[in-house]
Order: C-alpha cells, then sequence, then structure tokens
C-alpha cells in the first residue's frame, strides 16, 4: 500500500513537530543554541560521557530535521 500525497505531508510535519521539539530539550540540556551547533565540527564532550551520548544525539536529530526542510 502507498502512502498518499497527504500522508506523506502529515508524516513530514508530525517528524518536524517531533525533532524540533527534541532539538530544544537536547540543546536546553547540553547549554547549547541549536543554531550555533556546526555539524562538520568533532563532539566536545568526552566519549563515555552521558553529554556525549546526548550531543551526537542532538547532531543526529539535527541533520535528519534538515533533510526533512530540505537543507
Amino acid at each position: 500500500m502507498q502512502l498518499g500525497q497527504y500522508d506523506k505531508n502529515k508524516a513530514k510535519d508530525q517528524a518536524k513537530a517531533y525533532l524540533s521539539k527534541s532539538i530544544f530539550t537536547l540543546s536546553s540540556i547540553l547549554g547549547l543554541e541549536p543554531n550555533d551547533i556546526v555539524l562538520e565540527k568533532e563532539n566536545p564532550y568526552p566519549e563515555g560521557s552521558h553529554l556525549h551520548a546526548a550531543y551526537l544525539c542532538l547532531s543526529n536529530e539535527l541533520k535528519a530535521y534538515n533533510k526533512i526542510i530540505g537543507e
């Protein structure tokens, strides 16, 4: 069964809403401004730290969000 355009747009909108909220939450936890994060930069937190994992998650979510919005 194929998704119709309406379903695709609805799924895209829901994904954007979820990612926006999650990006805001993770950025707040890490004390970062989402617009200031450079995705090509190395993770600033030491490996094994819970902040390292949170930064990786934030980075992946930003990449996914940018892909959805077409950047």
